[in-house]
């Protein structure tokens, strides 16, 4: 199983009047970089079995900027394991419904994106960085993995940007 770590893209800042937290949408810049972010993930990833995501709005924008560059709108669900903050543990059992999966892209935040892909590679320290719109993807026998699993990539936002302009 491949599983797909993508951290949303540029987002209104945390301290934005009147917006919570869970509502910060992407800003203009956020989506015109993710739609160039998701067609270089669309030259090296052919598709998705599906598509969770955070339910916070940056990360759900993210998600369908990426489902629509692939065509895969419907594929998209909402994951309540992915909000900022959850536990790996509580975060491999929920994922645990899709193990008949073989390539699940998950949409989260920082630093659960950065501690999910150490932890699923056996790190007991999360040393992955992901900046805004990196994704990278791991391989791992199931869920929950046997074996420690492998760090297969990790493109940054630019360097999938520079895929995207590829024909």
């Amino acid at each position: 199983m491949k599983l797909y770590l993508l951290r949303h893209a540029i987002a209104f800042p945390r301290d934005t009047p009147g917006v919570r937290d869970e509502d910060r949408p992407l800003t203009d810049e956020g989506r015109e970089k993710m739609q160039r972010e998701a067609a270089g993930i669309a030259h090296i990833v052919k598709t998705f079995d599906v598509i969770l995501t955070s339910p916070y709005k940056r990360a759900y924008e993210t998600a369908m900027i990426t489902a629509r560059a692939m065509g895969l709108s419907k594929a998209v669900n909402v994951f309540d394991a992915l909000k900022p903050g959850t536990s790996y543990a509580v975060f491999m059992k929920a994922l645990a419904s899709y193990a008949d999966k073989k390539d699940v892209l998950l949409v989260g935040h920082e630093p659960d994106m950065s501690t999910f892909a150490a932890a699923l590679c056996g790190m007991t320290q999360p040393n992955i960085g992901f900046k805004k719109g990196s994704i990278g993807c791991v391989e791992v026998d199931r869920i929950p993995p046997q074996h420690h699993g492998v760090l297969l990539w990790l493109l940054t936002p630019g360097q999938a940007r520079a895929l995207g302009t590829r024909r």
